[in-house]
């Protein structure tokens, strides 16, 4: 199953709100995400495994869509990294 990393930045003033509607909205990601706001970087984090970004997009509270993130990411080696780009160039 593909994993996608979440990034859902809100603002300072913001923040507890922010975090009220995750939790609201799926408490179950919510127990995933982990948050800078404690360190300034007031930006919520996770990396799920899901079937498809539009099921990692529903994680989102849509108050945060326009904000968020999603990016499906997966373990690669140094070789198949230098052959992608070997590729594009």
């Amino acid at each position: 199953m593909p994993k996608f990393q979440i990034v859902m930045p809100h603002d300072p003033a913001q923040c507890a709100v922010a975090l009220d509607e995750v939790m609201t909205h799926d408490p179950e990601f919510n127990s995933q995400v982990m948050y800078g706001c404690h360190v300034g970087d007031c930006t919520g984090y996770a990396l799920i495994e899901v079937a498809s970004e539009e099921e990692a997009r529903s994680k989102v509270p849509r108050t945060l869509h326009k904000r968020a993130r999603i990016v499906e990411v997966e373990y690669v080696t140094p070789e198949e990294i230098r052959s992608a780009h070997d590729k594009v160039s």
